[in-house]
């Protein structure tokens, strides 16, 4: 099953319902975790080297779970689009270090 397909259908009702967003303020919702991946694919190597992959991967099952509660409590939306950037920035970085591992 495809978790990334199913967390995305989640974030449309999210953003739809939860912060009232239009078809433009959900793609702008998108964008911001987009802007954090790209933030995190620059800052791999760096975090890799300071921290560790063990310390990355058992920190980002942390962050996650966070994100999902920060997610479920907010509904402003620009701390909500610093929530998804920080998510952005996890989702790469933790799955760099995953496919490192294997």
């Amino acid at each position: 099953m495809n978790l990334t397909g199913v967390r995305v259908s989640i974030w449309v009702l999210y953003a739809r319902e939860h912060l009232g967003l239009s078809a433009i303020g959900f793609g702008l919702f998108i964008a911001a975790g987009a802007f954090g991946s790209i933030a995190g694919s620059r800052a791999y190597g760096l975090l890799e080297r300071r921290l560790g992959t063990v310390f990355i991967l058992r920190t980002g099952l942390i962050v996650e779970a966070f994100t999902y509660a920060a997610l479920a409590l907010v509904t402003n939306l620009w701390a909500t689009a610093a929530v998804m950037a920080l998510f952005g920035v996890h989702a790469v970085v933790w799955g760099m270090a995953a496919t490192t591992v294997r």
